[in-house]
């Protein structure tokens, strides 16, 4: 570990919840231990990270407990450069809709405002 980068042991993504990932109850999950409460607020407070209930982003160790896996951008980053790509159609949002290939209801991909492709990823949409 150094300023620019951090390695830990790979950890798979929690599975999908009906095809989407799902907020965690940082409070009350059982999985979540006091280490990870603290670096939680560590990296919120100290580091202006956020989106930290965004099942997505953990994993879990051997022993079932949660493991952060992304460690996300910070308030600042996502505020002055993520949401003027995603608004401009460069980077995606997630909406709930049904694919149009598949007909699963599930989290699609999409680019803007204009983009009418309700394929998901694992159907073909790609950028």
């Amino acid at each position: 570990m150094n300023d620019k980068y951090v390695i830990q042991p790979f950890y798979e993504q929690l599975p999908l919840n009906n095809h989407c990932s799902y907020d965690i109850d940082l409070e009350t999950d059982s999985r979540i231990t006091e280490d990870l409460k603290a670096a939680l607020h560590v990296i919120d407070h100290e580091l202006d990270g956020f989106d930290f209930k965004d099942s997505g982003n953990y994993g879990l160790d051997e022993e079932g407990h949660l493991v952060l896996i992304d460690y996300g951008m910070t308030k600042k980053l996502y505020e002055e450069q993520w949401v003027i790509l995603a608004e401009a159609g460069k980077l995606p949002q997630i909406r709930f809709e049904k694919c149009r290939v598949c007909n699963i209801e599930k989290e699609l991909r999409m680019y803007g405002e204009t983009d009418t492709d309700n394929r998901c990823v694992s159907c073909g949409k790609d950028y």
